[in-house]
């Protein structure tokens, strides 16, 4: 066996002296290393490591298929496609001088850009603000091109730098992901917007991000069976099954716009929602915007108004007094009451719509004719305890919880706060000095309708992961009972003959309906000024003998005089019907039907 070569042995103090060379060695040349980090100029050790960074993010492949978001019924509102940016890696580019030259001219023809800006983004070094130079690594050509545009784009560029069949190694097209919504514009704010180089995230984008992108999979608890759902295996993350039906959103859109449109109004609102289950099957904001190049619209644009704007709903809340006095016991729908006119709360006088008086009138009729007074009358009976307590209920202390970001909370001003007085249990009878979201509007009409239980909304309805659907069992969007089904029948009835009373504007044909509308003065910095323009809405559900949806349409700021029966509740009684037909629910009053 060869003997191995001996190591050199050295003396203790040699050992010593040894390692203290070694240290002084190390001690100079971190020293050294400091003092040239040190006299690197800020900006120019963040452009080194923004260079290499880019540089390397540049040689990753795309991240995973995000999952798809599809509605009710399985058809796909958003699909997945790659799209690429041009880089020129300009360490790789070995042409030196005129060859340099050529290849800026050629770059500048193809790319239809200008050649000196071309020359500065692809020299050796960055010229830095203050005259500095800094290595250059990367420089961007085209910063977005679909399949079909890198195809013709490297055509071009193979004409003119291939070799052997393949671009030079400084040139490559990097592939990322994007978004596009085959439907445009439709639903909008619910799907929101995934940009990833942006990074904005709107809608269920963002609230369900996590699942979208693969990062998490919700527990095999709630997975109720395989789906045949093809294209949702093409995505890596898990895929989106929304509560909303694109037909009845299409045509909530419609008439929303039209009814905006020919009144002049700045915005609206329509929500049409599932009475028994919570589901959201349209949800309509108008002014909308695409959400393939969300950048492009107004800010504003942006919000979902259905769930983020506060507004006074006006008469719509009497539905809430109405339904805390009947399920208190403290009147029934023939209960008879008088109006005068006008009422003093704790020196506050109020008036009815219009300085309308309308003397001896039952509960039903009240609410049919709108009677401010009638609803001052009933609080004052309730008292503060028990009308707060209803309030609270029907969910106006919170949000809904529904699953999009930006909802707001209500604003109530609630007994025992600094803020509330005596007043406020008059004037919140017939909605105003309460905000609320058309959101929670709707869900309190819905609970009405649904014999009193009041259930959480949300806009999905399962998610597709690996082939399997999960879905939360129904009893965990139930909010709690907020009335009684007697006093739900009651006030049912009442708001049928709402309907009837003014059945030339809130009528769905060939089918029983309840609601209420609203109309309310929008408050400013002086008050409540009746010259400007209001805020008009009508709330109820069909059909009123077995509901299935309840709708709210809500009608921002109309440039002409407008009340809410005139102008909201047609949109009502035309989008009810629709969603009647859309649904395959049958008629309940055939017979009107067929007179018309």
């Amino acid at each position: 066996m060869p003997n191995r070569p001996s190591l050199p042995s050295f003396k203790p103090e040699q050992r010593v002296k040894l390692g203290g060379l070694v240290m002084a060695l190390l001690a100079l040349f971190s020293i050294s290393r400091m003092a040239q980090i040190m006299l690197t100029p800020p900006h120019q050790i963040q452009e080194e490591v923004e260079n290499l960074a880019y540089a390397y993010e540049s040689t990753q492949a795309p991240p995973p298929a995000r999952g798809l978001i599809f509605d009710r019924k399985g058809y796909p509102l958003t699909l997945n496609a790659l799209h690429y940016r041009l880089a020129a890696y300009v360490d790789r580019i070995k042409a030196e001088g005129v060859e340099r030259e050529i290849i800026v001219k050629k770059l500048a023809r193809i790319l239809k850009r200008d050649e000196s800006e071309l020359k500065a983004c692809l020299g050796k070094y960055k010229l830095n603000a203050d005259g500095t130079q800094t290595l250059n690594y990367y420089c961007p050509l085209a910063q977005e091109v679909d399949e079909a545009g890198r195809k013709t784009l490297e055509s071009a560029l193979m004409e003119a730098f291939g070799e052997d069949g393949k671009l030079p190694n400084w040139l490559g097209f990097e592939p990322f992901p994007v978004r596009f919504h085959p439907e445009g514009r439709l639903a909008s704010h619910i799907l929101g917007t995934y940009l990833p180089q942006g990074d904005i995230k709107l809608g269920v984008e963002a609230y369900y991000d996590a699942f979208l992108s693969g990062k998490e999979k919700p527990s095999p608890s709630f997975s109720v069976g395989e789906v045949d759902l093809p294209l949702a295996s093409t995505a890596d993350g898990c895929s989106l099954i929304l509560t909303i039906d694109k037909d009845i959103q299409r045509a909530a859109e419609e008439i929303l716009k039209e009814a905006i449109f020919s009144l002049g109004a700045e915005s609206g609102v329509i929500i049409v929602q599932e009475v028994a289950t919570g589901e959201v099957l349209a949800m309509a904001s108008y002014p909308d915007y695409n959400p393939d190049s969300p950048a492009k619209s107004p800010q504003e644009f942006l919000t979902n108004l259905a769930i983020s704007s506060l507004y006074e709903p006006g008469s719509v809340f009497k539905l809430v007094t109405y339904a805390a006095a009947l399920d208190s016991g403290l009147i029934n729908p023939n209960s008879p009451f008088y109006d005068e006119g006008f009422i003093n709360v704790g020196g506050h006088i109020i008036k009815n719509f219009g300085g309308a008086v309308y003397g001896n009138v039952d509960a039903t009729k009240a609410l049919a004719l709108s009677i401010n007074v009638i609803a001052v009358k009933i609080n004052l009976s309730l008292g503060p305890q028990v009308y707060y307590t209803y309030v609270r209920r029907f969910g106006f202390d919170s949000r809904t919880g529904i699953d999009l970001p930006g909802e707001s909370p209500p604003l109530v001003k609630f007994p025992g706060k600094n803020d509330w007085s005596y007043v406020d249990l008059g004037t919140n009878a017939f909605g105003q000095g309460i905000s609320v979201t058309p959101i929670q509007m709707t869900a309190a009409i819905a609970a009405i309708a649904n014999k009193g239980l009041l259930m959480r909304p949300r806009v999905v309805s399962g998610l597709v992961c690996d082939g399997k659907l999960y879905q939360l069992p129904l009893e965990k969007y139930v909010v709690r009972r907020v009335i009684s089904p007697e006093s739900a029948s009651a006030l049912t009835q009442m708001m049928e003959g709402v309907v009837e009373y003014w059945k030339d504007y809130a009528d769905v044909p060939g089918y029983s309906a309840a609601g209420k509308s609203g109309t309310a003065e929008v408050p400013t910095l002086l008050g409540y000024e009746p010259s400007h323009p209001p805020i008009v809405s009508f709330g109820g559900f069909v059909p009123a003998r077995n509901p299935r949806v309840a709708i709210l349409v809500r009608i921002d700021k109309p440039k002409i005089k407008a009340t809410g029966i005139q102008f909201a509740a047609p949109a009502f009684s035309k989008l009810a019907y629709k969603t009647m037909r859309i649904l395959g629910v049958p008629p309940d009053e055939p017979e009107e039907l067929s007179a018309r």
